[in-house]
């Protein structure tokens, strides 16, 4: 009877066991993170009786959750792609709105804004239309503003956005750091025995910071995991957890980085750090906002640089007082910034050469000193040139003023950063608008003002390229005809007066363009037709402010002028080629994460195959160790008559 007695106790207990395993599934059926568990049980010890090996009953060897490790392992690597994507795709979509929007984008602006120089020049004399002209000039200066103060305002997002993470991280990694000790402790004092919901926190606070980091995560003989990030960081070793702090940038002192703090030190690890929000924050600041700046700010630098040379060859005229224009936008600094790190003194004079402004890119540089030359760095792919000069790709730098320099000291030039930040009209008055042609060139006339040449000779278009102040000082310069101005047989004009450099200009009968050389600058004219013997023309500067609308429409041209990506494109195309981009950008990054999403609901549903609860697969077990509890309990019973009738049959 004793053996019956003990197998089926034995099964009472570990069908007991088993039901409250399978209630525990139960409850835990809507709980993150919680993986199924299973009551393995096994045979206990046998005794030997007459006849043999006479089994004792069932055990229960452990209650152990039901989890692959590779499918969680794939869970936490698609938790962390999807959110670098998701935190990317937002905020790219947020610049991609900002850019292309038709009422409020920049095309608009600028549109407007040479329309009124093109009206302007239909009346060069009327002050209402200069006047509007000066209004859409402030309104496009303010929709530059406009957009860099949204991306400003974005930079500061991701800054407060990336120090909020790095706090979460921490206290995710102290949190399994304790869990670490926990489980440790836990499986010495069962001798094995697994933790279960120790362990299902302890995965679940490894996702979250997946999902905020990309991580590695290894797994070691006492139970613990070690966590590592960026490229081997260890986040968490045991029971210990290093931590991430938020830095300044050696450069700018209002961009946040990240450092690695551990017993070793404190080192920066943000170009390190892929994967999670985190990860996405860096790469949208690094491959869009970052970009989408320096590209804007090189469109208003670039229309900038334009319009002023083009502005600066025309002069203005208020009624009494002729001027040779001046800037129409305020000239704009290239941005240099010192690293923290510097032992020397001063920083570079760096500026835009304007006759290169075609090579001018959006890239940030590095200029750095090995302690005996300096190194240019271009920061968008890498390429390093010696110091030259010129320097490449339109700056002009200049590192004389430099002191007590060190190798290894650097500056960041950011040549177009603040290109939208810093625009502003420089004019006040319609007046002031140079809409005139400094060079007047025509026939020579006699007393009277007729004509008197005899050929068919036409001077027409006259260009000016230098210093107009010093121009209009000039007396007027005399063009003779003669064939045989250069010598016998060499037709062509001797060239007087006004301070001209060039004597001599050849001259065949075939339309060409005439170029004047000057103390003041270099004069241009178109000239056709066949002069008569001593014929002359006169090219002298427009002291009289005469009206003429040619310098209107040279900045009217500007819009249809190539200007960047080495002369190629106007100003018009490659603000379109930033909105193409920027949409292109987005469009592959919400693709991407509409993918990875899909990828993680995969991942996720094999993980639940294994470790998921379900409630049909439990209502059976239910059932199943139910009726085994009711056997076990009836064969006590059964038990029970049979001694009962055995002590009957001696009493």
């Amino acid at each position: 009877m004793a053996d019956i007695f003990q197998s089926s106790l034995s099964g009472l207990r570990a069908f007991q066991r088993a039901l409250a395993t399978t209630s525990h599934n139960i409850s835990n059926i809507d709980t993150p993170g919680y993986s199924r568990q299973r009551t393995e049980f096994t045979t206990l010890l046998p005794s030997l009786g007459a006849g043999g090996w006479i089994g004792t009953g069932v055990g229960v060897e452990s209650i152990r959750r039901l989890v692959d490790e590779t499918r969680q392992q794939a869970v936490r690597v698609n938790t962390s792609e999807f959110a670098r994507l998701e935190a990317f795709a937002g905020l790219s979509g947020r610049i991609d709105n900002l850019l292309a929007d038709k009422d409020a984008g920049l095309s608009s602006a600028m549109q407007a804004f040479f329309n009124a120089v093109q009206a302007s020049s239909a009346d060069p004399a009327d002050l209402t239309a200069r006047g509007v002209m000066l209004t859409e000039a402030q309104n496009l200066v303010s929709r530059f503003h406009y957009f860099d103060s949204h991306l400003a305002e974005l930079e500061t997002e991701v800054n407060g956005r990336i120090e909020v993470i790095a706090g979460e991280i921490n206290e995710l990694a102290g949190s399994v750091a304790r869990l670490n000790q926990e489980i440790k402790i836990a499986l010495g004092q069962s001798q094995g025995a697994p933790p279960n919901d120790l362990l299902d926190r302890r995965d679940a606070l490894l996702e979250q910071i997946a999902e905020r980091v990309g991580t590695q995560v290894v797994h070691q003989d006492d139970g613990t995991v070690s966590v590592f990030i960026g490229n081997g960081q260890p986040l968490v070793v045991g029971n210990d957890a290093s931590r991430l702090t938020v830095t300044r940038n050696q450069y700018d002192g209002t961009r946040q980085e990240l450092a690695f703090v551990s017993g070793n030190g404190t080192v920066n690890i943000t170009k390190l750090l892929t994967g999670g929000t985190l990860g996405g924050l860096l790469d949208f600041r690094r491959e869009s906002l970052d970009v989408a700046r320096n590209e804007l700010g090189l469109v208003a630098m670039a229309l900038t640089e334009q319009f002023n040379a083009q502005h600066r060859q025309g002069v203005s005229f208020d009624g009494t007082t002729v001027q040779a224009g001046g800037d129409f936008f305020k000239p704009m600094a290239v941005e240099v910034l010192a690293s923290t790190r510097n032992g020397g003194g001063g920083r570079p004079d760096v500026s835009i050469d304007p006759s290169r402004l075609a090579e001018l890119t959006a890239s940030d540089y590095q200029l750095r000193y090995d302690g005996s030359d300096w190194q240019l760095t271009r920061l968008s792919d890498g390429q390093t040139w010696p110091l030259t000069d010129p320097a490449p790709d339109g700056l002009v730098i200049d590192v004389s003023g430099l002191t007590g320099m060190s190798a290894g000291d650097s500056f960041l030039i950011r040549p177009t950063r603040l290109g939208a930040r810093d625009m502003g009209v420089a004019l006040h008055r319609p007046n002031e608008i140079a809409w005139a042609n400094p060079v007047l060139a025509g026939e020579v006339t006699g007393a009277n003002g007729e004509a008197v040449n005899s050929g068919t000779g036409k001077i027409d278009k006259p260009r000016f390229n230098g210093d107009v102040a010093a121009w209009l000082g000039a007396g007027e310069i005399t063009l003779t005809y003669s064939a045989a101005a250069g010598g016998p047989g060499v037709a062509g004009f001797t060239v007087t007066g006004g301070g001209a450099t060039t004597t001599f200009l050849p001259y065949d009968g075939q339309a060409t363009t005439l170029e004047i050389e000057t103390a003041s600058g270099t004069i241009h004219v178109d000239f056709n037709g066949v002069p008569a013997e001593s014929d002359g023309f006169v090219i002298q500067p427009n002291s009289q402010g005469r009206g003429d609308n040619a310098n209107l429409l040279a900045l009217a041209d500007i819009k249809d002028r190539p200007a960047l990506n080495g002369g190629d494109t106007t100003l018009e195309e490659f603000y379109s080629g930033v909105v193409g981009r920027v949409g292109a950008q987005t469009q592959r990054a919400n693709v991407n994460r509409d993918a990875q999403n899909v990828l993680l609901n995969q991942a996720q549903d094999a993980r639940d195959q294994v470790s998921g609860v379900n409630l049909d697969e439990e209502a059976a077990n239910m059932l199943r160790f139910q009726q085994a509890y009711m056997a076990s309990a009836q064969m006590i019973t059964t038990a029970n008559t049979l001694f009962q009738t055995l002590l009957d049959a001696v009493r």
